[in-house]
């Protein structure tokens, strides 16, 4: 009798085993499938807030020309439609400029050692979250000082479509590390 339950046992734990490999492949070739194919995939839940492409605000782009207030730039949002499009970026006086600085790393290393050693001390209920350092500094630039081949993170107020001038809000210009520059 007992050789019995040991054998159901068994078989329901085998049985149980074999169908959870069974959905992982079954998951796994329609997300490849789906991956993999250039028709849209429409999703379900939480994803459904994301942005899609053609509701994006923002763009990745490297300068190839500036001509008076406006930026020609090639789009690098790698998987777009637009890969490479070049994008025209209108600027207004309301267009904000900024660049990211990277820290040196002594500065950097300081500042994550302080910070270390504020979050060894007790905090209170009301106290307000540490937040470690960020890596860079931020500083405002003008036009003048964005150059061709300078990667540019653009914002506009309106969506951006590919092959249609965008109008920037703000643009940030990323810098080469301390020691690159």
């Amino acid at each position: 009798m007992q050789s019995r339950k040991n054998l159901v046992f068994a078989l329901a734990i085998t049985t149980a085993a074999s169908a959870s490999i069974m959905m992982i492949s079954v998951a796994y070739r329609a997300g490849y499938a789906a991956g993999s194919s250039s028709e849209t995939v429409s999703v379900t839940g939480a994803a459904e807030s994301l942005p899609t492409v053609e509701e994006a605000r923002t763009m990745l782009a490297k300068v190839t020309n500036i001509t008076g207030t406006t930026i020609t730039a090639n789009s690098l949002l790698v998987g777009s439609k637009a890969q490479l499009a070049t994008t025209e970026v209108v600027t207004t006086g309301t267009t904000s400029f900024v660049r990211s600085i990277p820290k040196d790393q002594k500065t950097l290393q300081a500042e994550l050692d302080a910070f270390r050693e504020k979050m060894k001390q007790p905090s209170t209920a009301t106290s307000t979250p540490l937040l470690p350092p960020l890596p860079f500094v931020i500083e405002n630039i003008s036009l003048a000082d964005i150059h061709t081949s300078d990667v540019i993170f653009v914002t506009s107020a309106d969506k951006i479509l590919p092959g249609q001038p965008i109008t920037a809000t703000k643009i940030l210009v990323e810098s080469a590390p301390a020691e690159k520059r």
